[in-house]
Formats: C-alpha cells, sequence, structure tokens
C-alpha cells in the first residue's frame, strides 16, 4: 500500500512518484513499524469471564476493526498507534473512519492493524491520510490469528 507522507524538505517537481509536486509517495511498510504480531484476539465470553467481579479501574479498552469494542482485564499496549480497520471495519463509510487513533493502556484484537509511526512521520497526518483513502479496504488485508 502506498501513503503519501509530508517531509521537512520539499521535494522537485515532476518527479515520478511525487504528489502535488512536493511529497514523496511510500509504501506504507517504510512509513511504519507493524505490530499485527503482538495483537490477541480473545472472544465475548472469555472477555466477560475474565472482567467478571472486577472494578472499572482495573479494566483496559478491547479494541477491534471498528473502535472500542469492550472491556479486558489485562493490556498489551502501552503507546499511543493507529489502527487500521482490517476484515470488518467500515469500508465505504463516509461518517464512519476505518483508521482511529489509541493511547494509553489496551488490547487489541486480530481485526486491526497496529501502526506505530516510524520517526520523522506525522502521527495524526498517516491517521488523517488513512482514513481518507476511498480504496483502503481493496488494500486492507493480512493473516489473522485464530481465536
Amino acid at each position: 500500500m502506498k501513503v503519501v507522507a509530508p517531509r521537512e524538505e520539499k521535494a522537485e517537481r515532476g518527479g515520478r512518484g511525487e504528489a502535488h509536486g512536493q511529497w514523496p509517495r511510500a509504501q506504507l511498510a517504510d512509513v511504519v513499524e507493524f505490530l499485527d504480531y503482538r495483537r490477541r484476539p480473545v472472544n465475548e465470553a472469555e472477555r466477560r469471564r475474565r472482567i467478571a467481579d472486577k472494578r472499572e479501574e482495573e479494566l483496559f479498552p478491547y479494541y477491534g476493526a471498528n473502535g472500542q469494542v469492550g472491556w479486558i482485564d489485562e493490556y498489551i499496549f502501552d503507546e499511543p498507534l493507529i489502527l487500521l480497520a482490517e476484515d470488518g471495519g467500515n469500508f465505504g463509510s463516509r461518517s464512519k473512519p476505518v483508521a482511529y487513533a489509541a493511547s494509553g493502556k489496551y488490547w487489541v484484537n486480530n481485526h486491526a492493524h497496529c501502526l506505530r509511526p516510524k520517526p520523522g512521520l506525522s502521527f495524526d497526518f498517516l491517521r488523517h491520510a488513512l482514513s481518507i483513502r476511498p480504496d483502503i479496504g481493496e488494500l486492507v488485508s493480512g493473516p489473522r490469528a485464530e481465536s
């Protein structure tokens, strides 16, 4: 997948792969670190069992393709990441995002890609750029962990 990423220096106009004459195109894998290997699915019944009798302050957000889908008693991430819907995302929707920010302590299931922008790339720009691509549903794919 290609994204256009702003850089500090202005690129020369007319070069192949440049958008708007100033930003170079890049493969997504060149500008982010994929942390999908850390995500783990937990089915709803198991989550309910795990949070039974827990206080609210002992729970952490549990994210899926379209944002937070529940709570869980542990976390696997404690950093800001961009979560990009995989399967089951709101692809084609003009009002619901397919890329969103997660921060604090949280858990991500196997229906969202976990992206850490590489140094020098704006977190908010990348999240926004991924959210507005009309073809993102055709470009997003990947193996899922078994639940």
